[in-house]
């Protein structure tokens, strides 16, 4: 949906602001909502605000979870998102690989008992 504010006081005090309270998908999903915030050439701004358990799947438990000296957290999120994502990606793959074996098997033995049955 398109969001349009038609009110003439918001736009004098600087626009819609946007409070994100979660840490998007993806960059183009960060995107769509600060997009909302400044449309048709509108002022407007966001801020993410989120709750740091929202963040243990980027390791938010961990001790050392922060941006290095001069790196913004935006930033370091996209980053430790990224890291998430290769984790998932590489778990993703030997678990099809794992099933695609176990078919394989499933697949010989039916052909067994095809073979066992038809003697």
């Amino acid at each position: 949906t398109d969001f349009v504010c038609h009110d003439f006081r918001v736009k004098k005090f600087g626009g819609v602001h946007l409070i994100i309270t979660f840490f998007p998908q993806d960059d183009s999903e960060n995107r769509q909502l600060e997009g909302r915030t400044c449309r048709q050439d509108d002022p407007g701004s966001s801020q993410k605000i989120i709750w740091i358990d929202d963040l243990k799947h980027l390791g938010s438990d961990m001790p050392d979870f922060k941006p290095l000296p001069g790196q913004e957290w935006d930033d370091y999120l996209k980053t430790k998102r990224e890291d998430d994502l290769i984790v998932k990606y590489k778990l993703m793959t030997k678990n099809k690989e794992e099933y695609f074996q176990k078919h394989q098997l499933t697949v010989e033995a039916c052909g067994m008992v095809q073979n066992i049955g038809g003697a």
